[in-house]
């Protein structure tokens, strides 16, 4: 017979009660469930934590040298973008806009994305453009372009190639085709229209481009222009906007990438030169630069040269064209045939549905 202090044998037999007995079943199976739990919640935490080091591993490794610093920077060392700029020799906003492209995985710049695939050797700076760059000395030229010298298909557009002198771009005579564009560079010197210029695809257009809606510069030239007409006064002078607006814009290519950074001393020297001209001649000097500002935005460059009626381009002399400089686009089928009665009584009212029909706010 055992002897127990704390059982009482002669009153339980050695038995707990079949309500006891549940009881304590119970309890040890929440002990070990809670247990088990927990240690089953462990090891799936510490293989989803394994996971995301892993791919987070891989994503460092498919950034750039200047994006990995950044993203140090700023989340391994604490510090600001401001800081980071200081470090790094750049622009604030050019570090907030390459860590914002660091992180977002899933962004791709639309234009970058179509010129650096299908239609990488179909798109070309235009005469007009490049020529109006050349002629100023504007230093956004070689921040901007890139000519593939002696290039003759579009597999030999090649890095080796490549000149971003201001002097080398050449761009496409608007209104060509394949057989006028390769006439053309033959005429130029360039012996292939594949030896235009283009805008640089590993720099202002390149798949992790920043993209623009609304920028500092054209936000500065609207005011500029404002100031000049009455629209706004107590403000800076339309020069002062002016001056601001331009150099906002070339601040501004830094941000596409470092190396389209227009150095200081370039920018006095193009903001000193604009400035004499620009008494005057405001509102063409103003319109010119909100042109050059609003590249790869071609809905807005075309609105302001549609409203302002600057800069003065001439006509593209395109076989076919119908119409000197298109003003509008006329209403698509589908919208006539949902929408017929109110689709009439606006081109009443408009006077007319042709592609030279002005705008409201451009007549």
């Amino acid at each position: 017979m055992l002897a127990n202090s704390d059982v009482d044998l002669s009153k339980s037999n050695g038995f707990s009660s079949a309500k006891e007995s549940s009881i304590n079943d119970q309890v040890l199976w929440n002990s070990f469930k809670k247990g088990n739990e927990l240690a089953i919640s462990t090891l799936i935490e510490d293989e989803l934590r394994a996971e995301r080091i892993k791919k987070l591993k891989a994503c460092i490794q498919s950034l750039t040298k200047g994006q990995r610093e950044v993203i140090y920077l700023k989340f391994f060392n604490k510090l600001t973008y401001r800081e980071i700029a200081e470090i790094t020799e750049m622009q604030v906003d050019s570090v907030y806009n390459l860590v914002s492209k660091s992180i977002d995985a899933n962004y791709v710049n639309g234009v970058g994305n179509t010129l650096n695939s299908t239609e990488a050797a179909n798109y070309y700076l235009a005469e007009p453009f490049v020529t109006a760059l050349k002629t100023n000395n504007d230093p956004r030229l070689p921040a901007i372009a890139i000519r593939y010298v002696g290039a003759t298909s579009g597999p030999t557009q090649t890095a080796a190639s490549g000149s971003k002198v201001a002097a080398d771009q050449f761009g496409m005579p608007m209104g060509s085709d394949d057989a006028t564009a390769q006439t053309a560079a033959v005429a130029a010197g360039l012996g292939s229209r594949y030896a235009f210029s283009q805008v640089d695809r590993t720099r202002m257009a390149s798949k992790l481009a920043p993209m623009f809606l609304l920028t500092a510069a054209q936000t500065n030239l609207l005011l500029a222009e404002a100031t000049q007409t009455g629209m706004i006064t107590g403000g800076l002078t339309a020069a002062q906007y002016f001056d601001a607006g331009i150099r906002a814009h070339m601040n501004q290519l830094a941000t596409y990438n470092a190396n389209s950074t227009v150095a200081a001393s370039d920018q006095d020297t193009y903001a000193a030169a604009r400035a004499v001209v620009f008494t005057g001649n405001e509102l063409r000097e103003i319109n010119f630069e909100y042109w050059i500002a609003s590249f790869l935005n071609g809905p807005e460059a075309w609105a302001n040269f549609r409203r302002s009626g600057f800069p003065a381009l001439a006509p593209n002399t395109y076989p076919g064209r119908t119409v000197v400089f298109i003003t509008r686009l006329t209403y698509p089928s589908s919208e006539i045939l949902v929408n017929g009665a109110n689709v009439q009584e606006a081109i009443t009212s408009m006077g007319g549905d042709n592609l030279d029909t002005k705008v409201w706010w451009n007549k």
